[in-house]
């Protein structure tokens, strides 16, 4: 299952910016996209299959970590702590309402952490939710092999940057 998301991933790759950010994978698989929208960014994403996800999105120059789960209901400018437990380490992260069914993470440094600690062949974490919602394990352990795709990945996005101008145009603040 392991390469066929990470074919389907090269697909969507090969595409180049107009590949879609939603793969078609097995449930409980990462997958990797290149998406134009928004200044073009790079996605990791797992599916648990019953409507659970996790996002990692990063740009040019910004970082996001989405979780979001179809059976929520939130309500607009919500927030709350979210726990991550990993091996050694435990932080809580404000979590604020980005759709009625998503969460976003607001610490960045701590969405770099992850995602790097992931691409470095980290050990799972659990996702420790404050409300009624249980406890998830997200499986970053499986990110390691696809570090090199999403690197390929990565280097799409300074071919992409809107901030540089194109024909060689120098830059000008004003």
């Amino acid at each position: 299952m392991r390469q066929l998301a990470t074919i389907m991933a090269a697909i969507a790759f090969c595409m180049g910016p107009a590949a879609a950010a939603d793969l078609a994978v097995s449930p409980g698989q990462w997958s990797i996209a290149y998406t134009a929208n928004q200044g073009g960014y790079c996605a990791f994403v797992w599916d648990s299959g019953l409507g659970q996800k996790v996002e990692f999105r990063k740009g040019f120059k910004s970082i996001a970590w989405i979780i979001s789960d179809a059976a929520w209901n939130l309500p607009q400018a919500s927030q709350g702590k979210i726990g991550i437990v990993a091996h050694n380490a435990t932080w809580q992260v404000t979590a604020k309402a980005l759709t009625p069914t998503s969460v976003m993470l607001s610490d960045a440094d701590t969405a770099r952490g992850m995602l790097y600690n992931a691409m470095s062949g980290s050990a799972d974490i659990e996702l420790d939710f404050p409300g009624t919602e249980p406890n998830w394990i997200v499986p970053i352990s499986r990110i390691y092999p696809m570090h090199s795709s999403f690197g390929k990945c990565l280097s799409q996005l300074g071919k992409s940057d809107p901030a540089k101008p194109a024909g060689g145009a120098s830059l000008a603040p004003f």
